[in-house]
């Protein structure tokens, strides 16, 4: 949903990396709910908001560099989906700075990605897919019902 519908409308509307950017907010805040923040101080509750938001904000990067390079959305969902059998691995519980250590690894993975395989100038059908239509005609108002 995010990487199909609303990333090709807010990078036409903000530009490319405010688009990105305010895609991985939507993305995070809707994380937010699945996180458990029972017996946590205020102090860590904010920490642990600011965690999700850095850590979606990086990954979204990513992943939508795979969807605008592709064109498709089944590479950011493939790579999501080995991201969140990782996670969920007994590999990551026992690591106390793991969100820091993967908010720092998808950062550079970002800027090396967007650095050295920039994003064509030109737009991708996936943007163009999507371009809004203003027309005024009586067909598309609700007035002409």
């Amino acid at each position: 949903m995010y990487r199909a519908l609303l990333l090709p409308i807010l990078i036409r509307r903000y530009g490319l990396h405010r688009g990105i950017f305010i895609a991985g907010i939507a993305w995070a805040a809707v994380h937010f709910r699945s996180d458990t923040y029972s017996g946590l101080s205020v102090t860590s509750v904010l920490l642990h908001l600011g965690g999700r938001i850095l850590i979606c904000l990086t990954m979204n990067y990513v992943f939508a560099w795979f969807t605008l390079q592709s064109n498709s959305i089944l590479p950011a969902a493939l790579a999501h989906s080995v991201w969140n059998m990782f996670v969920m691995s007994e590999i990551t519980q026992s690591d106390p700075w793991f969100t820091e250590f993967s908010i720092v690894l998808w950062a550079i993975v970002a800027a090396l990605l967007f650095r050295y395989w920039p994003i064509p100038v030109t737009q991708p059908p996936l943007l163009e897919s999507l371009s809004p239509t203003l027309d005024p005609s009586p067909e598309h108002t609700l007035l002409a019902l």
